[in-house]
This record gives C-alpha cells, sequence and structure tokens, in this order.
C-alpha cells in the first residue's frame, strides 16, 4: 500500500517504471507526469467555481437573513421583540441544507 497516496486527500499515481502500486492506491492515475498540469489545472478551475458559487450562496442567505431582521425592527421601533421562537432560530439551519 503506498503510504503517501492514502495519506493524502486526493491520491495521484503516475505509472511508470516502477511499478503500478501508486496507481493502484491512488484517485487519480496518470500515464505520464505531464498529464499532471491539465489534471491541476482543469479540476483546480472546477474546485475553484465550486467554492465561488458556495460563497455566493453563503453571503446571499446570511445578508437575506439579516435584511429581514433589520427590516422587521425598524417596523417594531427597535423595540427589541422576538421575532421567531426560540424553536424556530434553532432549527433554520435546516431548511438551508437542501
Amino acid at each position: 500500500m503506498c503510504v503517501v497516496c492514502t495519506a493524502a486527500h486526493i491520491g495521484v499515481g503516475i505509472s511508470g517504471q516502477e511499478g503500478k502500486q501508486a496507481v493502484l492506491a491512488s484517485d487519480f492515475a496518470l500515464a505520464r507526469f505531464a498529464y499532471l498540469e491539465r489534471l491541476l489545472l482543469v479540476h483546480g478551475r472546477w474546485s475553484y467555481l465550486r467554492m465561488c458559487k458556495f460563497l455566493q450562496y453563503f453571503f446571499y442567505k446570511n445578508f437575506a437573513f439579516t435584511l429581514c431582521h433589520v427590516w422587521y425592527a425598524f417596523f417594531c421601533g427597535f423595540s427589541a421583540q422576538v421575532r421567531l421562537s426560540s424553536f424556530c432560530a434553532v432549527f433554520r439551519p435546516c431548511l438551508f441544507l437542501r
């Protein structure tokens, strides 16, 4: 078993003259070292785009939630009146897990 491939988050094995042990224990197998550039650039860009989409959603969700509270506080005269019960406030994140 290839220790480096099992300890890493993602294992990339390159087949060569040394044998197939790294390829068999890896998540991605490459025939030549030259293909590593395309793997890093393409999959790195996809990972970057997924992270950007996640951050956009994260900021949108929190902004919308905060805006609702500020709007409610404005119309209640900033009286510190509770808008949601504690039960609703605790289980609110469960609505956004889908």
